[in-house]
């Protein structure tokens, strides 16, 4: 039998209450919904006497827990929810809500870089999702 998260009242969140406890974020993470290790990769730009050149700098806060599954159907352009997949994505990496994800930013996952192609914005997340798909 799997450890159940303890409950959390009944019916409707009310005024102030968060929707998505911190302790059921916890849970979550203890039963290995998060399975993969996923190292950001920052885009930064430097100018130097006029000269402006861009890296990837490894976030400190990382490795952060994470889950990559494949897109649904791995075709182009797919409509999925209210969302049009970006045709190059092939893979959805979910994070907790705490992670800061850009466009600009890359992913580093068994042992390959990664592009966030788009993110998968919502109004009071829960998670953060990313489409992404190898770089090079």
């Amino acid at each position: 039998m799997s450890p159940r998260a303890p409950a959390y009242g009944s019916g409707l969140p009310g005024p102030g209450q968060d929707i998505f406890p911190e302790a059921a974020k916890e849970w979550a993470r203890r039963l290995a919904l998060y399975p993969d290790e996923i190292d950001i990769l920052r885009h930064t730009q430097q100018t130097v006497s006029g000269v402006t050149t861009y890296d990837y700098v490894l976030d400190s806060g990382g490795p952060y827990r994470g889950r990559v599954d494949p897109t649904s159907s791995n075709t182009a352009g797919v409509l999925r929810g209210d969302a049009i997949e970006d045709e190059s994505s092939e893979h959805l990496v979910t994070f907790d809500d705490e992670v800061e994800l850009d466009t600009e930013d890359r992913l580093e996952w068994s042992g390959e870089v990664w592009i966030v192609t788009s993110l998968r914005e919502r109004t009071g997340r829960m998670v953060t999702r990313a489409e992404i798909r190898r770089a090079g």
